[in-house]
């Protein structure tokens, strides 16, 4: 139990979500018991619960976790925020705003074990909205 007031501060800026941000500057979302990594996370997962919903998809999972194999030895392991099927084909996706020197050498490896991960949104059309007027 915190005694000072340093830690009683620390404490309830920890309940209300206001401690220590991400790397990226993300903050957890609850929703339903689920916790995403960020805001962009929750909303893709509201939008694919709707694609499930309409029959687009279906067994939509998510922060499933994948071994990284080399060799057939465990290195590590990834992290997926969705996993689904569409039309009988597995789609592992992952909802980035910033792409990370460390999660383009994972998807890399998740593609080179035959696993391709799809980044969400897609960053051609990201990256080509930025100079409409």
């Amino acid at each position: 139990m915190p005694s000072s007031p340093e830690d009683i501060a620390a404490a309830l800026a920890q309940i209300r979500g206001e401690g220590k941000r991400s790397k990226m500057g993300n903050r957890k979302r609850v929703q339903d018991g689920e916790t995403f990594d960020s805001g962009l996370e929750l909303g893709r997962w509201n939008n694919l619960r709707l694609l499930e919903r309409v029959g687009e998809i279906s067994g939509l999972r998510h922060g499933v976790t994948f071994p990284l194999l080399v060799q057939g030895v465990q290195i590590g392991t990834y992290k997926a925020d969705f996993v689904y099927l569409r039309d009988g084909v597995q789609v592992i996706e992952d909802a980035k705003g910033h792409r990370t020197k460390e999660f383009n050498r994972t998807a890399k490896h998740m593609a080179a074990m035959g696993l391709p991960v799809t980044i969400w949104p897609d960053p051609k059309r990201v990256a080509g909205s930025a100079g409409r007027k």
